[in-house]
């Protein structure tokens, strides 16, 4: 069930009042018959995998609670371990190495025996798989006791509103919520319902906008020259923000209705000074837990210098490969973690020549970097929306050769009218990093004026009923 679709509208508000209408002792399996039945509405047997990994963390959480030792805890960690990520890989990522087996045997004119695997993608398996796994590895450090609950435990591995693609909670931040006794609050569902729709606005009106735009240009290189490769980068920057940040808003809004506060996953990025920075603001749920359960034991087994440079080449071409099992995205997490590298080596030098020039407060100084590390993000937005390597490189290789823009009018299914949603649209979603300087969930309350905050509401509402019908897509996050 898509979060933009008329039946979550209508589905989200049936499940609140419900909820609230049934005793604490009963919400419990309201709400997990709610995510099973939200899940399920994409296809029933992916609910299944679900089942699985529910099944498997609470048993070896269970079995590494009657021992007080991490080495007699170790067994059941690893068949969590091997059994959660045997399904994450078996089902998105077999076919790729598949593949790359069989093109190797192509080079020496030999016949690899093994078909083509084509398995179909269980919606969100990589962030329930975490999820699930961030569980199992605080058992085993002894950061929580074992939920002994079943239901309050397959909930908290599929609580609807950030199931399918996250945040990825902390059983120790989402496990005690679900069991308080929620009281009904207009403040959470003033809060909640003002989130979703900006999130719908972000989703609906911004990112599905500037795909339409973005797709033609990105997927068919070779009908466009530099220039509008160029806004297509910029494009693609906007249009990956807008489109998980708008999921993210919905959840996030979705779960306060509950009296739920899901963690937040991004806190203005694209204002970073770095790309260090912008990675600790960007998908905060997922690099705070790879930095918790990958990174900081990875560094841990050495205390040498390259051994945790090549600690950061390693965990950020993961995190390109977490995202899709395509070269493509291995070159994306590469890319990152050359330039985090590269950024690290030369810190002390670039300060000393920067301070020759600008001093630290410098506003301009500050602007300086952020258009460096944001003009960064753009260029390696590149493999995110490219089909392939080749694809990629044909954009990277032509950004020189300019043309001029009025290749944007051969843009097919692109009129007048879409670039003023466009440029409407992302005005407003600049306009709200800009104000939000207090990291707040929603940022217009930052907007002191009343008239101003409510007016902008209306607009949301007013470009959503006239133009959101036009277009729909899923979320670009639904497919990792």
């Amino acid at each position: 069930m898509l979060f933009t679709s008329i039946e979550y509208l209508l589905f989200l508000p049936l499940i609140m009042v419900a909820f609230f209408c049934l005793k604490h002792r009963s919400r419990w399996v309201l709400l997990l018959l709610a995510s099973y039945f939200f899940y399920s509405y994409w296809r029933l047997d992916f609910l299944l995998l679900v089942l699985v990994s529910t099944v498997i963390d609470y048993w070896a959480g269970l079995r590494m609670g009657r021992h007080k030792e991490k080495k007699k805890r170790k067994p059941f960690l690893y068949f969590s371990l091997f059994a959660n990520f045997g399904l994450l890989f078996s089902f998105k990522y077999l076919g790729f190495f598949n593949e790359q087996v069989r093109s190797f045997f192509q080079l020496f004119d030999v016949q690899f025996p093994t078909p083509e695997i084509d398995i179909l993608l269980p919606i969100g398996i990589s962030f329930y798989t975490f999820q699930t796994l961030s569980y199992s590895l605080d058992v085993y450090k002894g950061n929580r006791k074992p939920e002994r609950h079943l239901g309050y435990f397959a909930l908290y591995v599929s609580f609807f509103p950030q199931l399918v693609a996250g945040p990825i909670e902390r059983s120790t931040t989402l496990l005690p919520q679900l069991r308080d006794k929620q009281r009904f609050l207009w403040s959470n569902v003033s809060v909640g319902f003002r989130l979703i729709l900006w999130g719908l606005f972000k989703k609906v009106i911004i990112a599905d906008y500037l795909y339409m735009l973005i797709v033609p240009i990105m997927r068919n290189p070779e009908q466009y020259s530099g220039g509008v490769f160029v806004i297509g980068m910029i494009a693609t920057t906007l249009w990956i923000y807008a489109d998980f940040s708008g999921y993210t808003d919905i959840a996030i809004g979705s779960a306060r209705l509950f009296g739920i506060r899901l963690l937040p996953n991004f806190k203005r990025p694209y204002l970073s000074a770095s790309i260090s920075e912008l990675w600790q603001r960007w998908h905060i749920s997922l690099t705070t837990w790879i930095n918790e359960y990958f990174f900081r034991p990875l560094i841990r087994t050495s205390s040498s210098w390259f051994w945790r440079y090549f600690s950061i080449l390693l965990i950020f071409t993961s995190i390109g490969f977490w995202h899709g099992a395509t070269w493509n995205f291995i070159a994306f997490g590469l890319l990152h973690g050359i330039y985090i590298t590269l950024n690290r080596i030369t810190k002390s030098f670039r300060r000393r020549q920067m301070n020759r020039v600008l001093s630290r407060t410098s506003i301009i100084r500050k602007a300086i970097n952020v258009f460096v590390t944001l003009l960064f993000w753009t260029f390696s937005s590149v493999f995110f929306i490219a089909d392939n390597l080749q694809e990629s490189w044909h954009i990277i290789s032509h950004l020189t050769e300019w043309n001029g823009l009025q290749e944007l009018s051969n843009v097919p299914g692109i009129y007048t009218v879409h670039f003023i949603i466009i440029l409407l649209g992302s005005g407003l979603f600049i306009a709200s990093e800009i104000i939000n300087r207090k990291e707040l969930e929603n940022p217009w309350d930052n907007v002191r004026f009343t008239g101003i905050r409510w007016g902008t509401y209306a607009l949301m509402i007013f470009m959503l009923i006239s133009f959101g019908h036009q277009v729909s897509n899923e979320f670009f996050y639904f497919q990792f």
